[in-house]
């Protein structure tokens, strides 16, 4: 792909996860920037400048002018334009209106780097995409949440048992680590890649968000004749009237939407039945590096906290975090019921940290935290990632749900516990990591004490030990 189309990939090592943006520019980079951010909710855009368009509304965000930078609260401006010839005089202006030139972000050239996976003895491509490799050539662009990630690989499983003989290309991959992890010896996987697509010179090109499955291109002469279910399960699915589903619908109505059609996070992504996912364990892979990793730790007997998604990229601790002080005083009653169990914090560095915790494990490889979650007897959780790879690894979690719909995200076998008379908002407001009733301590995650969750669970540990 070409330095250009690289070009236009969002500055996301440039801008705090979780922070609130405004774009300058709504042209060709602008709307990709805009697109990107609404796939991965990577962050929130608050306002676009633009002085052509300004009062209009894109993705429901207000477009403005220059002038009105001091009526939004953000964290940074992001320049999206392809050349530097503007930023001068914009940077001059934006200064002058009072906005700190620190947080201003100018146009950003990266070197293109693709990312293939070598599988077995093959050399390593570096410039090949899959259209140029097979005539069933498909790419899939990749939310960037892990449990996100999770249901994609099922949404991959499924695909992959319909077109036996496709070649698949991964794109606008964030959380790279995980993805290799996930895909790297999947024989049909032949590229990962953070750049943006060339869609149209696919067999086929879908978008897999959270909410629902975009499809961009679709070539129904290339598989008509060998693959005439799968064609006809596409081209049904590309007809359905899905009343405007898209990055601009708000994440709640399209979630209720799901749920009145008996659907949930992961069949969400079935391409209205064409695929079966969620019905069966989706494949995490697990290998004898990460279990001789495991094996130093000498973990035996334990349970495994994760306060996963407790601080954004701006520090601010997210609505649908358990409180920390709640993960210790749990340690200290799982501590006097069970003292011959040990508590496992695993997570990443900017999770809090649970003090009592025996031992605490942040920012270990993938896969070893698979072995970790496979041979833990039971992981507590926020409503996110960990939970999925556990979940599909067939181990029981605990799952702690406040603005996270329960309903659509909680999964079968799990003690999934809400408690209060207020939950489930996630998606009634474009940010959705902040209480939709802007409370500092959310209710919903405040309501579910230490103590509703040590009965919630001594029954299954008490049947396990």
């Amino acid at each position: 792909m070409s330095s250009s189309d690289y070009s236009y990939l969002f500055p996301y090592e440039k801008v705090h996860y979780n922070s609130r943006i405004v774009m300058y520019g709504l042209g060709k980079v602008g709307l990709e920037y805009l697109k990107q951010v609404k796939m991965t909710a990577y962050c929130e855009v608050v306002a676009i400048i633009d002085q052509r368009l300004a009062g209009d509304i894109s993705y429901g965000v207000p477009i403005i002018t220059i002038e009105e930078i001091n009526s939004f609260n953000y964290d940074y401006i992001v320049m999206a334009f392809y050349t530097d010839n503007y930023t001068k005089d914009i940077r001059e202006k934006l200064e002058n209106l009072g906005v700190n030139g620190d947080v201003i972000i100018e146009p950003t050239h990266r070197v293109s780097v693709d990312i293939v996976q070598n599988h077995e003895n093959d050399k390593v491509d570096t410039q090949k995409k899959a259209y140029e490799k097979s005539r069933y050539s498909v790419c899939i662009s990749v939310p960037a949440g892990i449990g996100d990630t999770v249901a994609v690989a099922g949404f991959i499983e499924e695909l992959v048992k319909q077109v036996p003989e496709c070649v698949i290309d991964l794109f606008q991959v964030q959380n790279m680590a995980f993805v290799k992890y996930l895909f790297g010896h999947n024989r049909h996987i032949n590229l990962i890649s953070k750049q943006n697509p060339e869609e149209k010179k696919y067999a086929i090109a879908f978008g897999c968000f959270t909410r629902f499955v975009e499809i961009s291109t679709f070539d129904k002469a290339c598989f008509q004749d060998k693959y005439p279910d799968f064609t006809e399960g596409i081209e049904k699915y590309r007809k359905v009237d899905r009343n405007g589903v898209g990055f601009d619908t708000p994440a709640f109505i399209s979630i209720h939407r799901h749920l009145f059609n008996h659907e949930n996070f992961y069949s969400a992504l079935s391409c209205n039945g064409l695929f079966e996912i969620g019905k069966k364990r989706i494949h995490i892979p697990m290998n004898e590096e990460g279990k001789n990793k495991f094996s130093r730790y000498g973990l035996e007997n334990y349970i495994t906290l994760c306060c996963g998604n407790g601080a954004s990229g701006n520090s601010k601790i997210v609505s649908k975090s358990w409180p920390v002080e709640y993960f210790d005083e749990l340690t200290n009653l799982l501590h006097q019921r069970y003292p011959t169990i040990k508590v496992i914090q695993v997570g990443s560095s900017n999770n809090c940290l649970i003090h009592n915790a025996d031992q605490i494990i942040l920012d270990e490889s993938f896969d070893t935290v698979t072995w970790i979650l496979k041979n833990t007897l039971l992981l507590i959780s926020n409503e996110g990632g960990l939970v999925h790879i556990a979940s599909q690894l067939g181990t029981k979690c605990a799952v702690l749900f406040g603005p996270t719909d329960m309903d659509f995200l909680g999964m079968d076998g799990n003690i999934n516990i809400r408690a209060g008379n207020c939950y489930g908002c996630a998606g009634l407001h474009a940010n959705l990591y902040e209480c939709a009733r802007q409370l500092e301590k959310p209710e919903c995650m405040y309501s579910i004490t230490p103590e509703i969750v040590m009965e919630r669970i001594n029954v299954h540990l008490d049947g396990v030990i």
